[in-house]
């Protein structure tokens, strides 16, 4: 009898492989989690891709020394960075950075509608960046020049000379110049696509530029 009293005090042991209502819930709410982080950032990464795939290529100026660039189908730059854009629809977007908003109309005949608001309720219209409706026949190239001047040109313009963008005037189709710090740089496009780009410096100095290496 106190053999059989021992015996039935003593706690049962845990069948083998068998794991706690508690443990299995814990490892379906951890799945579920982790599923949802990977199906979140999924998400993410398509959104950033695909929010800005209509915008077009564009310079713009606002009051207040602002700065807005966008490249063909996004993303869009504020000052130089990096803005964080939202899609309203295939003709209106929304980027936000550097403490200011960008409202950016689509038209029908390919043309924007670009305003601002900054902090303190400052807004205004934006107007296209100098140059930026000029240079529409202008091709990507990147030319070295005598004295350490690199000249890089964007599809459409800017010129850049040194990695900053310069002054850009057009004088016809085939004839662009772009002066910054003293540099000026011709560019003269060719029938058979190719370009004549020089330069002139001060004290006279002038030259050729090469294709970059």
């Amino acid at each position: 009898m106190k053999a059989q009293t021992l015996f039935a005090s003593l706690p049962a042991a845990p069948l083998q492989g068998h794991h706690s209502p508690s443990t299995d819930i814990e490892n379906t709410t951890m799945t579920k989690t982790l599923l949802f982080a990977l199906l979140f950032a999924l998400g993410w990464i398509w959104a950033g891709s695909a929010r800005a795939e209509g915008i077009p290529l564009l310079n713009y100026s606002c009051p207040g020394d602002i700065e807005l660039h966008t490249d063909e189908g996004g993303p869009i730059y504020i000052n130089g960075s990096e803005a964080e854009t939202k899609k309203f629809s295939d003709a209106y977007y929304e980027a936000t950075g550097s403490g200011v908003t960008i409202s950016l109309s689509l038209n029908v005949d390919g043309t924007a509608n670009v305003s601002y608001t900054g902090s303190g309720g400052a807004h205004g219209i934006c107007q296209p960046a100098a140059g930026s409706e000029q240079s529409g026949g202008i091709p990507l190239l990147n030319y070295s020049c005598p004295g350490d001047i690199d000249v890089h040109i964007a599809k459409g313009g800017p010129i850049y000379i040194n990695g900053n963008e310069t002054d850009m005037k057009k004088f016809s189709d085939t004839y662009y110049e772009g002066k910054q710090d003293g540099v000026t740089i011709s560019l003269t496009l060719m029938p058979d696509s190719s370009a004549d780009v020089s330069y002139t410096a001060p004290g006279g100095a002038n030259g050729i530029c090469s294709p970059a290496q």
